[in-house]
């Protein structure tokens, strides 16, 4: 009985040694910067079902910057993309589609998981620090109460027609003055 029980004991202890215990829960952060708008939606996805619950939500709310957080609790490797969520309604703006590649890897060293984030653009044509969305206010038609070129020409005008009285004067003068001597 003795022997059955030690090697209990013993089998226990090599299971809970050989079974590595969770370390503590930490984040990866990925930056993100939207310009041109006060605030906007962003979508994070990927293929892969242990990255998205590595997600606290798919979509996030970024006021002009903020950060998507990422959690894992071992060596990972994830990869992602990251887009823009476009309003439907019309808007006066011109939405950034940029659509970005993000990996995130997280490696044991020693007895502590460190991550690293990499942004890539464009289909990794293009390494980034952070995933920037840059927002443009659409150009407004000219309408045609643009006046400058009419007041202008009416300028023009007026200093023709001052100038035409002024010589009808001078003329009238000088006749005056040769009928008078």
């Amino acid at each position: 009985m003795k022997v059955i029980l030690k090697n209990i004991i013993i089998l226990c202890a090599v299971i809970l040694f050989a079974i590595p215990l969770n370390a503590e829960q930490s984040q990866a952060i990925i930056p993100v910067e939207i310009t041109g708008v006060e605030s906007g939606l962003v979508e994070i996805d990927s293929e892969d079902t242990k990255a998205n619950k590595a997600l606290k939500s798919s979509q996030f709310t970024i006021n002009k910057t903020g950060e998507i957080t990422v959690d894992y609790n071992e060596p990972v490797d994830y990869k992602y993309t990251v887009k823009q969520i476009i309003p439907d309604e019309k808007s006066d703006m011109i939405y950034d589609t940029t659509i970005y590649d993000v990996e995130v890897f997280v490696e044991a060293t020693d007895d502590t998981l460190v991550p690293h984030v990499v942004v890539w653009k464009d289909g990794r044509s293009e390494k980034c620090d952070k995933v920037t969305f840059t927002n443009k206010k659409k150009e407004q038609p000219k309408t045609s109460t643009d006046t400058s070129d009419t007041a202008e020409a009416g300028m023009y005008l007026s200093m023709l027609g001052i100038s035409i009285v002024v010589m009808i004067g001078m003329i009238l003068w000088k006749r005056r003055q040769s009928e008078n001597s």
